[in-house]
This record gives structure tokens, C-alpha cells and sequence, in this order.
């Protein structure tokens, strides 16, 4: 069970949410701030693991992005966490200003925390919707150098003995998005069929078997079989037609992919970075 927001530590009734989950495997997507020497005994106590949320390594580059004062808010966080021994992610996310921060500095942050619990998540794709479109400037930002850092980041974690993540999964045939294999829940109790929430979600009334069979049937009837455009495309596993949600959202039906010669392009020279670097550093 993912317990996500926004905050989701902002919520006034989170810690009796975390208690009626117990007994589940829990994961608190946080920013890490609000987590103090009050809360900490009732999280740790709830909770398998932790995922904050970081833009930035450095004390300027974060708080540029975190706000000011809360670095040192951090790094307290990480050290109640280490004296629970509770599992920590440290999601990072790279954005144009930070690229150079994050390789400069990672790999000296994780040791000056010095924690074994802990596993790192990199991500350099950022979905352009929300506040991103109008805070992020992307225009001159190389994707190329950003995926080989990563990868030169990722093997340095793994020769520190650091379990380290890409948001990149390979060598998996996907039939669709994945819509349908997760139960969201939105603070007002709709429910949806994956993390983007959109037009299409069911009513909290609905009971378990029934939001289990109509997400098992969006699921079935989204694959790539049963889209025409796709069914004949060699990228038809990798791409598997896209979101479904932003397909609804455009166009009005899950199943009308968009999808043109540039669009291919992209995820095939993708492809081609990606073992080129690979090739290179085995």
C-alpha cells in the first residue's frame, strides 16, 4: 500500500489511516519535512519504508527547490529514520539545474549519511503538466548526457554496495501502460485504475470484486492486440501505445494512440543511446 499526496503527512488523519493499514506493506511518499522527533515513533511503527522526495544534493540546489530552512529538516529526518532502521528510497529527480549538482555530489552525500537501509531512484523524465510546465525549462537540456550520467551514477552506487534504481525497465514486453494493475484512491474516495487521475474512476461504494473485475477488464481490453495502429508496429512492446489516461484525455477513447514517424524515431535513437552506453561500460 502506497500512501501518497501532495503531503500526505499534511492530512489531519494520516496517522490513523497508517495504523488502519497495519498489518499491509506500507510505503509513505513524503518530502520528508514534517517527520520529527513527535511523529517518528508512530510512523516507524506503521510503516515498511520510506520514499522522500529530493531535487537537488546539494544544500543551495534543494532548498531552491524544497524551500529555504529545510535542508537541515532533511538531514534530521534521515537520522530519525536510521535510529528506526526503517527502509529509506531516496527518490531524486533530475531536473536541468540539477544535473551537474547531483553528479557532483550524490555519491558524497551517501556516505556522510552513511546509512545500509537504503536504496536510491533515479529519474530524469519529468511529465510536463501541473506547475512543471511553467517552472521548467527544458529548451537546450541534452537527454542523451543526462541518461549517461545516470547510467555512470548507477554503477557507481552498485560498486558501493548501494541498491540503486533507473525508472527505465528493459528487456519487458508491455501490452499496455499498466492501467488497471494498481487501485488508486483520491482524498475524496474515487477510485481509479492507475496513479493519473482523469474522467474515468469508480465510486467508492463499489465493491472490492467489482473494482477488481472492471480494472482487470480495462486492462485485457487496452492491450495492443486489440489496437489496431499497434498491431503491426515494432515498437509495439516497448511503446505499448502510450498512457491510456492521456489517450482518453485527448481524444476520448483509451484505445486512439497518437503516434507519427518522430514519435518512433525518438524511442528507437532512445533505444540506441542506451546500449551504446551500455556496450561501452560493461
Amino acid at each position: 500500500v502506497v500512501v501518497s499526496g501532495g503531503e500526505p503527512l499534511l492530512h489531519k488523519d494520516i496517522f490513523a489511516l497508517l495504523e488502519a493499514l497495519k498489518g499491509h506493506q506500507i510505503t509513505l511518499f513524503t518530502n520528508g519535512i514534517l517527520i520529527n522527533n513527535k511523529n517518528i515513533d508512530k510512523i516507524s511503527t506503521s510503516v515498511s519504508e520510506i520514499q522522500i522526495s529530493m531535487e537537488g544534493i546539494s544544500q543551495d540546489e534543494y532548498e531552491k527547490n524544497r524551500g529555504k530552512n529545510n535542508y537541515k529538516k532533511l538531514l534530521n529526518t534521515i537520522n530519525l529514520i536510521k535510529s528506526k532502521n526503517i527502509k529509506l528510497i531516496l527518490a531524486i529527480t533530475i531536473l536541468p539545474q540539477t544535473l551537474m549538482d547531483v553528479r557532483q555530489n550524490l555519491l558524497n552525500f551517501l556516505k556522510t549519511i552513511d546509512y545500509k537501509n537504503l536504496q536510491i531512484r533515479l529519474n530524469n523524465e519529468i511529465e510536463m503538466i501541473g506547475a512543471a510546465v511553467n517552472e521548467l525549462d527544458f529548451k537546450d537540456y541534452d537527454i542523451k548526457n543526462s541518461n549517461k550520467i545516470i547510467y555512470q551514477l548507477i554503477k557507481k552506487l552498485s560498486d558501493i554496495g548501494i541498491s540503486s534504481k533507473s525508472t527505465k525497465q528493459q528487456n519487458i514486453k508491455f501490452k499496455n501502460c499498466g492501467i488497471g494493475t494498481s487501485i488508486v484512491i483520491d482524498v475524496n474516495g474515487r477510485i481509479y485504475p492507475c496513479s493519473k487521475f482523469a474522467s474515468y474512476s469508480l465510486s467508492i461504494d463499489k465493491s472490492a470484486s467489482e473494482i477488481f473485475s472492471e480494472f482487470d477488464k480495462i486492462n485485457r481490453e487496452t492491450s495492443i492486440d486489440n489496437i489496431k495502429k499497434c498491431k503491426s508496429c515494432d515498437l509495439k512492446f516497448i511503446c505499448s501505445g502510450g498512457c491510456r489516461i492521456d489517450n482518453l484525455t485527448a481524444r476520448q477513447s483509451m484505445l486512439s494512440v497518437t503516434c507519427d514517424k518522430e514519435y518512433k524515431q525518438n524511442i528507437v535513437q532512445r533505444l540506441i543511446d542506451e546500449w551504446d552506453y551500455e556496450k561501452d561500460n560493461i
